[in-house]
């Protein structure tokens, strides 16, 4: 008869045993370095393809070194598997992979790591903001508004990310983006 032996997405079971195929993750384009570009394959037989800011959702199912995949814009297309690499049927173009643990590592590769020691004293080096923070090793500092009013005295605590400051009357905080304190409009660095 007319049976087709590719099996339906939504009750394939191909995809159970796709944990250990070494498919998983994001795949890249070889072509070029134009990170804005990848396809995804996630463990539940579902992903997506991933272009200029563009999401487009996919199933995939997985047999014998060739990966299916039904894109829900219509489209499908077909992957080799060949040494470590995708091979697109569509063009032939290859991709590699990058694992969770490459990305995350590539990320804070790029993005210097948070601080926790904020003591010294902190500038804004765009000269946006005029005031100053300096922050002593004991918990205390002192906020020069760098406009000629009163330095004000505060306390702080640094915490998941962000220097928490109290003062007399109010209290806010500078989030931590690796070794810069962001207030919103400025970001300081330590002289």
């Amino acid at each position: 008869g007319s049976e087709s032996n590719t099996p339906d997405v939504a009750t394939s079971e191909t995809y159970t045993d796709a944990s250990d195929t070494g498919i998983l993750g994001r795949w890249y384009p070889e072509y070029t370095d134009y990170s804005e570009y990848y396809i995804q394959f996630n463990e539940d037989g579902s992903g997506l393809i991933y272009s200029d800011g563009q999401e487009s959702a996919l199933s995939y199912t997985y047999t014998n070194g060739v990966i299916k995949v039904k894109v829900s814009t219509g489209g499908e297309n077909e992957f080799f598997l060949e040494d470590g690499k995708l091979r697109s049927d569509f063009d032939g173009s290859l991709y590699s992979r990058k694992t969770t643990e490459e990305q995350e590592a590539e990320k804070a590769s790029k993005e210097p790591a948070k601080i926790t020691d904020v003591t010294g004293i902190w500038y804004d080096p765009t000269g946006l903001s005029t005031g100053t923070y300096t922050f002593n090793p004991d918990g205390t500092g002192i906020l020069d508004w760098g406009s000629g009013a009163k330095p004000a005295s505060f306390t702080y605590t640094v915490n998941d990310g962000s220097v928490n400051i109290f003062m007399s009357n109010y209290s806010f905080s500078l989030t931590i983006r690796g070794d810069q304190l962001d207030d919103g409009d400025s970001r300081y660095i330590r002289r």
